[in-house]
């Protein structure tokens, strides 16, 4: 199992107004829809990661900063694992 979350600590999960979603929310379902789910773990993690934080701070001010946990058994490997 692998947890990802929109937002780190005591931060907040900011919405993305003009695209009718929250920040995290849009750029999970857009990573999504241009890879048609082919995309590694590791992938998009990075790519959310990226992308909210960057929009976070112009669109905001503010910081967001989302995370991937993966469980123990998962560790090592987890950012090499496809959806699809």
């Amino acid at each position: 199992m692998v947890i990802f979350s929109a937002a780190s600590g005591d931060e907040t999960a900011f919405p993305y107004s003009a695209k009718g979603h929250g920040l995290f929310t849009y750029y999970l379902l857009k990573k999504l829809q241009e890879t048609k789910g082919d995309v590694s773990l590791g992938e998009l993690e990075s790519y959310i990661s990226e992308n909210v934080k960057q929009q976070s701070v112009v669109i905001n001010r503010k910081v967001q900063t989302p995370t991937a946990t993966p469980s123990t058994s998962l560790a090592a490997g987890w950012k090499e694992l496809k959806l699809k």
